[in-house]
């Protein structure tokens, strides 16, 4: 079961209130959503603004609307991180491990701020592929879009003046899992 669904699953079985919103996000996706800032500064806390949105809502709310106005509150992009499930990708952002598996091949890094990115190869994908680089078709996309590569070609890093944009991780995203060889299932 993706996590979206078991997310559903249990906002379903449990009367909705923040308190239950916040604890299903933090059990089912590990975020805390008390720790992660609001993308609009105000002085309000996040269980108000959550609040608010909760009210605003003509009816109970599906999960995929929970999602979607907590990617926009807290850009946390809960519904694109569980369809990345078992895609071969690890992901750390907001200062911990969103997906990681022993078998990914790689890494996309954001520290928090998402000022600096980093997109690397695992350990993984340099023993089953025999090679650290990544494939030519993934270091050309990287490098179309202002990604640095090292000297191996194992390991790209993009900086920013501001917060990159969620359209830029997506394409990061995408251009990796365009380009992932077919070592992972």
């Amino acid at each position: 079961m993706k996590k979206a669904q078991k997310m559903d699953q249990l906002l379903g079985e449990q009367e909705l209130s923040v308190e239950a919103v916040f604890q299903v996000v933090h059990e089912v996706f590990g975020f805390d959503l008390d720790k992660v800032p609001l993308v609009h500064s105000t002085n309000h806390s996040s269980r108000e603004v959550v609040a608010e949105k909760l009210i605003q809502q003509d009816a109970k709310p599906t999960g995929q609307q929970i999602r979607a106005f907590i990617n926009e509150l807290f850009s946390v992009n809960l519904e694109a991180l569980s369809a990345l499930e078992g895609a071969g990708l690890s992901l750390y952002a907001k200062g911990r491990w969103v997906i990681e598996e022993p078998t990914d091949c790689f890494v996309i890094y954001s520290e928090i701020g998402d000022q600096i990115t980093r997109v690397f190869t695992t350990t993984y994908y340099a023993h089953t592929t025999g090679t650290s680089s990544a494939p030519i078709a993934l270091q050309e996309a990287l490098q179309s879009m202002g990604y640095t590569a090292d000297t191996t070609a194992s390991s790209f890093y993009f900086e920013s003046d501001t917060a990159v944009p969620d359209a830029f991780k997506g394409q990061t995203i995408g251009a990796v899992l365009q380009n992932m060889p077919k070592v992972h299932s």
